[in-house]
C-alpha cells in the first residue's frame, strides 16, 4: 500500500511465526552447541560476545582472578577469591584451577538478562552425603549443586520458585565438564560431560513461566551458594577450572563457535 504523501506504508508490528521461528532455532542450535561441546572439550573455553565473564584460573594477583574479555575488550568482569587459591603444578584440567575447602568462596558479577549459560570444569571432593555442597550460585537466578553423588542444576522463574535438574551416580575426585542453559523460553538443559569428552547424563526441563528468568543484577557466587555473616552458605570443596558465564547466544554465534571449536580440535 502507498500512502498519500507517496511512501510506502511499513507494518512494524511482531510477526508472531517469525518470533516462533526464530526462537526454535535458538533451542536447534543450543543442542548443536551442546553436542558440538563433547567434541571441545580438549580445548580451553574462549570469549565470544555473548560472555559475562570468562576465568581460566591460571593465575591472580592480589586475590584477583582476571576476567578473559578478549572479544569483549573492558568488561572487566574480574573474579575475587575470597579464601579461595589457585593450585600449583598444573592441578587443574588446563594448568591451574581454584582450590575450594569448604570455608572460602569467590566473587564476580550477574549483570541480568534473560538467559543462562554456564559452562565449566568442576572436580569435587566427596558429596556422597545428603549436604549440598554449592558450586555456584545467583540467588534466585540460577545454582550448581553437588550431594549425595549427584549433580544439581536450578533454575528460578519470577515466582522465585525452582525447578531442579540432575546427573545421578557421580564420583568424587573426577573432572566433569558441565554446561547448563536457560533459555528466554524458561527451557532448560544439563550435559554433563566426562574428560575424554563423552556424554555422562543429560536433563531437560523448564522453569515454568515463559521468560520467568531473573534479570536484575546481582553477586555470583563460585563454591558457596552465599554469605551469612562472613560465612560461606553450603560451601563446595573440590576444585574449579575454565569457567564460562554466558546470556544463550544468537544461531550465527553459535554456529561461528561450533566451526571455531571443530577447527581447533583438527589443529589438536
Amino acid at each position: 500500500m502507498v500512502a498519500k504523501n507517496g511512501v510506502a506504508n511499513v507494518d512494524n508490528s511482531v510477526n508472531p511465526f517469525l518470533e516462533e521461528v526464530e526462537m526454535k532455532m535458538k533451542k536447534y542450535m543450543l543442542i548443536l552447541l551442546l553436542i558440538i561441546a563433547g567434541v571441545c572439550n580438549a580445548v580451553p573455553l574462549s570469549d565470544n560476545s555473548c560472555t559475562v565473564g570468562l576465568w581460566h584460573m591460571d593465575s591472580a594477583s592480589s586475590g584477583i582472578v582476571a576476567d578473559d574479555d578478549s572479544s569483549n575488550t573492558g568488561r572487566d568482569n574480574n573474579l575475587t577469591l575470597v579464601g579461595a587459591s589457585l593450585t600449583t603444578g598444573s592441578g587443574g584440567i588446563y594448568g591451574e584451577a581454584v582450590s575450594y575447602d569448604g570455608s572460602d568462596y569467590s566473587t564476580a558479577s550477574w549483570k541480568g538478562g534473560t538467559s543462562f549459560v554456564l559452562d565449566g570444569w568442576f572436580q569435587p571432593d566427596d558429596f556422597s552425603s545428603s549436604t549440598s555442597k554449592t558450586a555456584f550460585c545467583i540467588y534466585h537466578v540460577a545454582q550448581i549443586t553437588f550431594r549425595s553423588n549427584n549433580l544439581y542444576f536450578y533454575a528460578y522463574n519470577t515466582g522465585s520458585t525452582a525447578t531442579a535438574l540432575s546427573v545421578l551416580n557421580l564420583s568424587a575426585d573426577t573432572w566433569y565438564h558441565v554446561i547448563a542453559t536457560v533459555d528466554e523460553s524458561g527451557a532448560m538443559t544439563l550435559n554433563v560431560f566426562s574428560e575424554d569428552g563423552s556424554l555422562i547424563g543429560s536433563s531437560t526441563g523448564n522453569t515454568s513461566g515463559v521468560g520467568g528468568f531473573h534479570v536484575d543484577t546481582r553477586t555470583m557466587y563460585i563454591g558457596a551458594a552465599g554469605v551469612s555473616s562472613g560465612v560461606a552458605a553450603s560451601a563446595y570443596t573440590g576444585l574449579i577450572d575454565d569457567l564460562r558465564i554466558s546470556t544463550v547466544p544468537e544461531p550465527a554465534t553459535l554456529a561461528l563457535f561450533g566451526i571455531g571449536c571443530l577447527l581447533l580440535r583438527k589443529k589438536k
